[in-house]
C-alpha cells in the first residue's frame, strides 16, 4: 500500500501562488467585464451598472454585428492576413535562420552585425511608405506582410536555436548524403518545433492585434481588419452621447465590447494548441553519449 506524501508549502511557494491568483484574476476579470458589457441591457450599461456579470440579458449586439457585413468581413480580412503573413513569416524567418547558424558560411558576422541593427535604427514611417507605394503594394494584402516578413528579433531567436543543436547531427545527414534543404526540413525544422511554435504565437499575435500600419497601407473601408473597425467603433463610442443610448437598440458600447470579444477568441483559441512545445523537450535523446 502506497502512502502518500503531503504537500508542503513554504513562504516562497505561498508566495509566488497569490501572485499567479493575482495575474489570473487581473487577465480574466477585464475580458469577463467586457463579455459581461456585450450581454446586457442598454438601460444598464448606461447606468454604469454592469460589472462581471450581464445584467438583464440579450444578444442584441452579437445579432447587430452580424446583420451588417462590415465586421464579418473585417474579421475575414483578419483571418486572411494573419494566415498569410505567419505562413510568410515562418518560412523566411527559418530560412534565413538556418544558414545563418552555420559557422562556415561566408560573412556571416557581418550579415548577422548588418541584420542586428535593423532592431534598433530604421528607415522610418514616410521611406517605408513612400517604398510600399513605389512597389505597389498600397491598399493591398502584400503592403502588411512583405515590408515586415521578418522580425529580427525572433531571426535572432530561431538562430540561435540552430546553434544550440548539436552538429554532429548535421555532419551524419551530410555523410547520409542530405542537402542542406533536406537537412533544414527533416532534421532541424523538427527538433526546432518548440522555438518554430512560440515565434509563430508571437507573429500571430501581431499581425492579428496590428491596427496601425493596416489603418495607413489599407485605404478601402471593405479591406480593412477587425482592429482597425474597432477602433472605428471605439471613437465611434467615446464621442457618443451616451444620455441618448436609451433610445437605441444596440448602443456603441455594446456593440465595441461584442466586436473586443469576438476578436480575442482566436488568440483564446491558438494559445493551448501552440503552448504545450514551451516546454517540450525535442532534443531528448536526440544524440547519444
Amino acid at each position: 500500500m502506497q502512502v502518500k506524501k503531503k504537500i508542503r508549502l513554504d513562504a516562497l511557494d505561498i508566495i509566488v501562488l497569490l501572485l499567479a491568483v493575482v495575474i489570473i484574476l487581473g487577465t480574466l476579470l477585464p475580458m469577463l467585464n467586457v463579455f459581461s458589457l456585450s450581454l446586457s441591457n442598454p438601460k444598464y450599461i448606461v447606468g454604469g451598472e454592469v460589472s462581471f456579470y450581464p445584467k438583464g440579458f440579450t444578444l442584441n449586439a452579437y445579432k447587430e454585428m452580424l446583420s451588417s457585413s462590415r465586421i464579418p468581413r473585417a474579421y475575414a480580412n483578419s483571418i486572411l492576413y494573419t494566415g498569410v503573413g505567419v505562413l510568410f513569416n515562418l518560412f523566411f524567418t527559418v530560412i534565413t535562420a538556418y544558414p545563418l547558424a552555420r559557422k562556415e558560411l561566408v560573412g556571416r558576422k557581418w550579415i548577422i552585425i548588418f541584420i542586428t541593427i535593423t532592431m534598433f535604427f530604421n528607415a522610418g514611417m514616410i521611406p517605408k511608405y513612400l517604398l510600399v507605394s513605389e512597389l505597389g503594394m498600397m491598399d493591398s494584402m502584400w503592403g502588411l506582410i512583405i515590408p515586415t516578413v521578418i522580425w529580427t528579433f525572433y531571426l535572432t531567436v530561431m538562430r540561435n536555436f540552430f546553434e544550440g543543436i548539436p552538429n554532429e547531427l548535421y555532419e551524419a545527414s551530410v555523410i547520409d548524403g542530405a542537402s542542406e534543404f533536406q537537412i533544414l526540413a527533416r532534421v532541424y525544422f523538427p527538433l526546432a518545433k518548440p522555438a518554430v511554435a512560440s515565434i509563430a504565437l508571437y507573429y500571430i499575435m501581431g499581425h492579428w492585434n496590428s491596427f496601425f500600419i493596416p489603418s495607413i497601407y489599407i485605404t478601402s473601408a471593405e479591406k480593412y481588419p477587425l482592429q482597425v473597425v474597432l477602433r472605428d467603433l471605439l471613437n465611434t463610442a467615446v464621442s457618443s452621447n451616451f444620455n441618448m443610448a436609451e433610445t437605441i437598440a444596440t448602443p456603441p458600447v455594446a456593440l465595441k465590447n461584442a466586436v473586443i470579444f469576438i476578436s480575442i477568441v482566436p488568440m483564446l483559441i491558438a494559445y493551448p494548441f501552440l503552448q504545450k512545445y514551451f516546454t517540450k523537450g525535442m532534443m531528448v535523446g536526440a544524440v547519444k553519449g
